[in-house]
């Protein structure tokens, strides 16, 4: 049995669908009780309504599992997302271990090895700092920029013709991962675990420029492309 959480998110839901895949159970963490939770559940999972900062109810949800895919869901709305992010973090390390957890797959980032100048990047440097509190075998994925993450931007596409982007220059090159290979990767680490502590640096064959995702929606669209540097 694996428990995730942050089951209905991007990487949280590639997970649970390998996993579902290969025939092993899953226990999804999820905030809410909602349509979502009824679709697993009929297909055989278990859900279980968690609210990640209550050390003791997360522990029992971990209790009883070979391994756990932990990560903290972004709250970019929160008042202080750092401050949140620490709480969150200490509370699943100390629910991990109360509930003895065999093996932890933790979410982090590309860059999550600086301490600084790094924006909302260091709250998995404060994660990757308190992961070193678990008794558990640990597995690290620091992840690169999610491909994904073009959708957010395909309303001015298809409106306007105009990709904008946050990463300048425009023409530099930057790692970038799918988020159905992170959830591969999650699922083999959970499934095949280590010997030993480790850290994955996740990210795809080539690196990928604002430019060449502009690019390949021009392509796909059949329309001449434009770029627009956000402030």
């Amino acid at each position: 049995m694996f428990a995730i959480t942050g089951a209905f998110g991007q990487t949280g839901s590639a997970v649970c669908e390998t996993l579902h895949a290969a025939n092993q159970k899953i226990r999804l963490l999820v905030r809410r009780d909602d349509a979502q939770a009824a679709a697993w559940r009929a297909r055989g999972a278990e859900v279980v309504v968690v609210d990640l900062t209550n050390t003791a109810m997360l522990a029992e949800a971990l209790g009883g599992v070979d391994g756990a895919y932990l990560l903290n869901p972004p709250a970019y709305m929160h008042a202080d997302l750092f401050a949140h992010a620490h709480n969150v973090h200490k509370s699943l390390i100390d629910a991990a271990n109360m509930a003895e957890v065999p093996h932890i797959v933790a979410l982090s980032s590309v860059g999550a090895h600086q301490s600084q100048g790094t924006g909302n990047i260091l709250t998995t440097w404060d994660y990757e700092q308190q992961l070193r509190q678990l008794n558990s075998r640990l597995t690290i994925l620091r992840a690169a920029n999610f491909m994904e993450n073009w959708a957010w931007s395909m309303a001015p596409v298809l409106e306007k013709g105009v990709l904008p982007s946050m990463f300048l220059p425009i023409e530099r090159a930057i790692p970038m991962v799918s988020v159905a290979d992170i959830g591969e990767a999650v699922a083999t680490c959970l499934t095949q675990p280590p010997k030993r502590n480790q850290i994955i640096e996740l990210h795809g064959p080539q690196d990928y420029s604002p430019v060449h995702a502009a690019l390949a929606l021009s392509e796909l669209l059949g329309e001449k492309h434009s770029f627009s540097r956000s402030p």
